[in-house]
């Protein structure tokens, strides 16, 4: 035993060191590995910062030279004062020189000659010149107050011709007694940079960028061009950072605010370069994901190999323990064989004897178990049956509860017509009657109140006619409202409770009819709330079937759309009814112009019990569904969008029905 810990002791250590060997080296190459990567794109920076350097300098020495040309060709002319700069400036001549100069050389975007007011006297566009005032333009500015000799760069001006972005190259033009006559230009267009740029960049898939600057850092160009930072100093980047330093190139890694990224903070790689011989510096920035691409691809395979190792390592220190543990258990198996082999015997027939006891009393269990689960069956039918019973009592109390509530409306509206009816003034029309009876004509004709007699009982008469048609009107729904409550307690009555059978009336009836005398019930219940109802039917729509489930369906429907429509916000409050006959089947929908159901609980709208009104039981769409299905057909629903309310549409069989 002491042997085998010692054992795992040692693997255990072994295992440890090698894991700690891999793991150290795959963080020692990587860390070499990023070295490398640096150091490789640090010299990639320096070599791009000094091609673009070289490239920059020779367009400036391009532009000095043109302009060198055209200050020999003044000096020639011996010029000395205003007039005859303006007289040589304007010739035709100089207007073909100074074309002939931008047409042999494309890197020279325009070139210009200004008189000492800042007015275009002659440029390489076009001949004679637009009238174009430069006094604002900060060469003009500087040349005109500093006697000057040497050529002037100017930050880039959006070209008020072109719209393009150049920068000038600018000289001061002195008369005899150096007095300022006026400047000549070259125009560079920052597109000879930014093209150049877009060029090398397309070749590291356009996530490096490069960039132009004054040595104040003003922004001559870049790619990719922020025309809005054009002209503007970056005070705060890394190429300032390192020139800071004194250094004519460089590099360093920055994570800080990016000049040309709104100051958004990234970590880059930025190299500069300053031009030898011109007061310009050239920038390249490489993003993280740049200038790190290759090492996070070394990564994947330094610490995949890594890991594989590992995992080499951790299977085989776990496959030795493995066998030195069979091993050890395979020994003990063996030593303990012989001992177990003899008790074997004894427990043997120890545990035969237990177990035919346990199979006895098993047997008996069972037998005691089908006879109680007999019983429970049995007690599950019964409640299942009252259940059931319970649940149409329900469905019940719920029909007649609603035409109650319509017929308790209804002998309200009796009650109110009654107290208000004209033929309470009757008894003092008679008094006033009897008082002139012996001069009775005389007070119908000449009295100021026996006058108003004829007019007051017309009046008395015409509210009585309007009270009466309201009175009849209400009367008749009663009658229906009694007679449906009839109906449906004598078709409760004659339910077949012990069998599951109904023995409901089968008759033909039109669908449009019945509708009409459903809503006699619901009628005084919409009026008192303001609703509108419209009714839109299929004419002479016939059907067979039973007649008081498909007006209690109706009934809850309309009665259910009015609740919905009260606890809605709107004005216009409706309920639509629809009619119509489709290949047999007998359409009937009602709508409501209300706030809908929630998406979440429509599913459960026809569940026994669920209900969304405060003070509902779940009986109506409950009973409804079951009634619809009971004549062989179905009742469904659907929202109709958001705040336009909800529809339910029955379909029944036309002229199928239940036996």
């Amino acid at each position: 035993m002491f042997t085998s810990l010692k054992e795992n002791k040692s693997l255990s250590k072994f295992g440890t060191l090698t894991v700690l060997f891999f793991i150290f080296m795959g963080s020692t190459i990587s860390y070499l590995s990023y070295e490398s990567n640096i150091k490789n794109w640090q010299n990639e920076l320096d070599i791009l910062t000094l091609v673009n350097s070289e490239h920059a300098s020779q367009i400036v020495q391009n532009g000095n030279r043109v302009l060198e040309n055209f200050m020999d060709v003044i000096e020639l002319s011996k010029i000395e004062n205003e007039q005859q700069y303006i007289q040589f400036a304007s010739d035709y001549k100089q207007f073909s020189l100074l074309k002939e100069k931008t047409l042999s050389n494309p890197l020279i975007d325009v070139a210009t000659f200004v008189d000492d007011a800042g007015n275009v006297i002659n440029f390489s566009r076009s001949y004679p010149p637009p009238k174009i005032n430069l006094a604002d333009r900060d060469y003009f500015i500087y040349l005109k107050n500093n006697n000057d000799s040497n050529v002037f760069y100017s930050i880039p001006f959006k070209n008020r011709g072109t719209g393009s972005w150049v920068f000038y190259q600018a000289k001061r033009i002195n008369g005899k007694n150096d007095q300022f006559l006026g400047v000549a230009l070259v125009g560079i267009s920052s597109k000879v940079f930014s093209e150049y740029y877009e060029i090398l960049a397309n070749n590291f898939n356009s996530k490096v960028a490069f960039g132009l600057y004054m040595d104040d850092h003003k922004l001559m160009t870049r790619y990719p061009f922020r025309e809005n930072l054009i002209g503007k100093a970056n005070l705060d980047g890394g190429a300032k950072r390192i020139l800071d330093l004194g250094k004519p190139f460089g590099n360093m890694i920055l994570n800080s605010p990016r000049f040309t990224e709104n100051s958004k903070v990234e970590e880059r790689l930025v190299g500069v370069r300053r031009l030898e011989k011109f007061p310009f510096y050239v920038t390249v920035t490489a993003n993280r994901e740049v200038y790190l691409k290759s090492w996070f691809n070394s990564l994947w395979w330094i610490w995949g190999l890594t890991t594989s190792g590992l995992i080499l390592v951790g299977v085989a220190v776990v496959q030795i323990f493995k066998a030195q543990k069979n091993l050890q258990i395979e020994l003990g198996i063996r030593k303990e064989f012989e001992k177990e082999l003899f008790k074997s015997k004894e427990e043997l027939e120890i545990r035969v004897k237990d177990r035919t006891n346990a199979l006895t009393n098993e047997i008996s269990e069972r037998k005691l178990a089908q006879q109680e689960l007999l019983r429970i069956n049995s007690n599950i039918a019964l409640i299942s049956h009252r259940a059931g019973k319970l649940e149409v009592v329900n469905s019940m109390l719920h029909n007649v509860g609603n035409v109650l509530n319509s017929l308790n409306i209804s002998m309200g509206l009796l009650k109110e017509r009654l107290s208000d009816t004209p033929i309470q003034n009757l008894p003092k029309l008679n008094e006033l009657i009897h008082q002139n009876k012996e001069n009775l004509s005389e007070f119908l004709v000449n009295n100021k109140k026996g006058k108003q007699i004829p007019e007051f009982i017309n009046q008395m008469t015409l509210q009585w006619q309007k009270n009466n048609a309201i009175i009849s009107k209400e009367a008749n729904n009663v009658v229906e409202s009694i007679h449906h409550i009839n109906e449906i307690i004598s078709r409760y009555k004659l339910k077949d409770f012990d069998h599951e059978e109904e023995f409901g009336v089968q008759e033909p009836y039109v669908i449009s009819e019945l509708i009409d005398s459903t809503l006699l019930i619901a009628s005084p219940d919409l009026i008192k709330t303001g609703i509108k109802l419209t009714l839109d039917y299929e004419p002479n729509i016939s059907w067979v079937g039973d007649r008081v489930k498909l007006s209690q369906i109706i009934l809850n429907l309309v009665l259910n759309a009015k609740d919905a429509l009260l606890f809605s916000e709107k004005t216009n409050k409706k309920i639509m009814i629809h009619s119509e006959i489709i290949e047999d089947q007998v359409i009937i929908k009602v709508r409501d112009n209300g706030s809908g159901i929630e998406q979440k609980v429509i599913d459960k709208i026809f569940t026994y019990g669920f209900t969304t009104k405060p003070s509902g039981q779940g009986y109506g769409l409950h009973s409804s569904a079951l009634a619809a299905e009971e004549m062989g057909g179905k009742l469904q629903v659907k929202n109709l969008g958001v705040n336009q309310g909800a529809e339910f549409t029955l379909t029944l069989p036309q002229n199928k029905f239940k036996k």
